[in-house]
């Protein structure tokens, strides 16, 4: 049990806690828990958020919420979540109602009882007797249980043999926050209002505190408890997940400016290519910005593009980087058509940058290698390889961040064939092996990552001229020997002479600006590259304000 975590992370899930408890009296009516299935033996399970109040003797909230957790992560594998939730509670009603019966106390083990189950990538919501649950997103509450009074006859865990429980289920999104409130906690709130009239800004623990310090002043009198649970992050989307989902979306028509779809308000294009539409637009729910990614009728008749624009929806709502772009995880609910969703990220391209005056500098190259090679290492940890490095895919954003773009031609390492996959990238970019038959890989990468950070400080020009190579020093002489040393063995047309992976291409570009020396050696510091990044970062800052200055 994790009652006081601040974050718990478990089968996939990522949620911040709060919680507060006000006691009257010796025994307190309410117990609550949050339970991971890692630590309980069975991660498919997911985690459960449960609170209770008992209603007689004090112990059965607590046997509601121990008892349900032990059934429900304990049931079989075979069993789905739904059933293992509904034969956990059929299990604790029957034997508290036999217990309540055979007392001779007259004191009965009723209880109300409400949980979250996080299974998957959508919660269910269980519900009986006078505890209650709400939903907060985007400012907004809303109740996931019956709002509604104490009334006599009321159902509860062990009061009838029968067992009558309510069950809802619902998509949710990272930010979504959920309040738990015990029977006496929810006298004070008998309409979601209450809360909004409260507020319920700020982290879980303030949040919890603040509602506790209302019911105080409120109902002096009451025993209440709460539970604020913040959804920090979402379990990642298996491959096969997306494309089951986009499978069963159509391409249709592009929308127009001014149009409203599925809650974007759809702004003006920004680019239109042979296969796909980049449009602007406001997402209406919450006035973020965002760019719509449209497939145009063309991509229907080519199938690598169309297994492509899959790809890339699955690599952005499943890897999170500050390096590498995000998509938005649009609920099934609300999309009705086939086009991606990311947040518009204010700056311009490499390329834009590598053409327009003054030329990179050091600090600034440096900066925007090391996020490069950080956003691949990224990747490469999820077995993504994106293949197609270059300036035109490279974000500079004006808040000094490096976004690494446009993931339709990655490939999936363990998903994708490499005896049948085609040829993915922009040539001139592309490591010689490659035409050869040799898959996607590390080696490859380095050799696009190092083609695109010549051109950087190169001023769009390319390593190679007739049919030999151009040494960074002929044009940018007045750079470090090492930096030219460095992109000569990531541009290496063997394999064998490149750097093994991005993160090796990163330590010798740190070796460089630390000690003017890209090999290894020297006394071994242990340096958190972090550090370097940042100050990396800091300089590139420094040139970006110049640059904006100067425009």
């Amino acid at each position: 049990m994790a009652n006081d975590a601040d974050l718990l992370k478990g089968s996939s899930w990522s949620l911040a806690i709060g919680t507060a408890t006000r006691h009257v009296g010796t025994a307190s009516p309410d117990f609550y828990g949050l339970y991971s299935g890692d630590d309980l033996g069975s991660p498919g399970r997911g985690v459960v958020a449960a609170i209770a109040t008992a209603d007689g003797s004090w112990e059965a909230a607590q046997i509601a919420v121990n008892g349900f957790a032990e059934g429900y992560f304990g049931a079989g594998e075979a069993l789905s979540p739904a059933r293992a939730a509904a034969r956990s509670l059929s299990s604790i009603n029957s034997w508290l109602h036999s217990q309540s019966v055979a007392s001779r106390t007259g004191r009965g083990l009723h209880s109300s009882f409400s949980a979250i189950l996080f299974a998957g990538r959508r919660i269910a919501v269980l519900h009986i007797g006078d505890c209650r649950i709400y939903s907060c997103r985007h400012g907004e509450i809303s109740p996931l249980t019956p709002d509604r009074f104490r009334s006599e006859g009321r159902r509860l865990l062990g009061s009838d043999e029968a067992l009558q429980i309510e069950r809802i289920e619902t998509d949710v999104q990272e930010g979504d926050r959920f309040i738990l409130l015990s029977a006496g906690a929810a006298d004070c709130f008998d309409a979601a209002a209450n809360l909004s009239v409260l507020g319920v800004a700020g982290d879980p623990k303030t949040v919890a505190q603040q509602i506790k310090a209302f019911m105080a002043e409120v109902f002096p009198n009451h025993t209440a408890s709460v539970m604020v649970v913040d959804l920090v992050d979402l379990p990642r989307l298996a491959y096969d997940d997306v494309s089951a989902r986009f499978a069963d979306l159509p391409i249709r028509k592009p929308p127009q400016d001014g149009d409203l779809l599925d809650g974007f308000r759809i702004g003006r294009t920004i680019n239109r290519g042979r296969y796909t539409l980049l449009k602007r637009a406001r997402d209406e729910a919450n006035s973020a910005e965002v760019v719509l990614k449209f497939p145009l009728p063309s991509m229907l008749t080519d199938q690598v593009f169309r297994a492509g624009f899959l790809r890339e929806a699955w690599v952005g709502t499943t890897i999170r980087s500050e390096c590498v772009a995000r998509y938005l995880d649009i609920p099934g609910d609300r999309q009705t058509c086939l086009y991606l969703a990311m947040p518009f990220y204010k700056g311009d391209t490499l390329e834009w940058r590598l053409l327009h005056p003054p030329r990179v500098s050091l600090a600034e190259g440096c900066g925007v290698a090391l996020k490069l090679c950080s956003a691949v290492t990224e990747l490469a940890k999820h077995g993504v390889v994106h293949r197609d490095i270059k300036p035109e895919n490279v974000m500079l954003l004006s808040d000094g961040n490096v976004i690494l773009l446009d993931l339709g031609l990655a490939y999936l390492v363990g998903i994708d064939d490499p005896e049948e996959d085609r040829l993915g990238g922009t040539t001139r970019y592309m490591a010689p092996e490659v035409f050869s038959g040799t898959a996607p890989n590390a080696r490859t990468e380095v050799f696009s990552l190092g083609v695109t950070i010549y051109r950087m400080f190169t001023r769009g020009r390319f390593p190679f001229g007739q049919g030999e190579r151009v040494p960074l020093k002929r044009l940018r002489p007045d750079l470090p020997v090492w930096l030219g040393l460095c992109l000569k063995a990531a541009i290496s047309t063997n394999p064998a002479d490149r750097f093994a992976d991005a993160a090796s291409f990163a330590a010798a570009l740190h070796n460089g600006l630390v000690r003017g020396d890209m090999r290894p050696g020297g006394i071994r510091l242990q340096i958190n590259p972090l550090w370097l990044w940042q100050a990396a970062a800091v300089m590139f800052a420094l040139s970006t304000l110049y640059l904006w200055l100067m425009r």
